[in-house]
């Protein structure tokens, strides 16, 4: 049981580790352009959403699906049938 807990935790601080890696790039990227109020709040933010990234990710990643348009696939538009097709001839 110890060990599952362990590498639990030890999973969750590599992902986290990732996320700051990751969402700190994008920080460094735009930080010439904001202000000392803009970067303080960018840094807190950072370590908000990295250290609560369990809950984060998911809620960004549902706004991202809500901000995609919805597609229609029909049973005509399936990519795999001209494999199919080519495969036949």
């Amino acid at each position: 049981m110890v060990f599952l807990l362990y590498g639990l935790a030890a999973w969750y601080i590599l992902i986290a580790g990732m996320l700051f890696r990751t969402w700190l790039s994008y920080i460094e990227r735009d930080r010439r352009q904001m202000s000392a109020s803009q970067r303080w709040l960018s840094g807190a933010m950072l370590l908000v959403s990295t250290s609560l990234w369990i809950f984060s990710l998911p809620l960004t990643y549902l706004e991202l699906l809500k901000k995609q348009p919805q597609r229609n696939i029909q049973q005509d538009d399936h990519p795999l049938e001209e494999l199919d097709l080519a495969a036949k001839e």
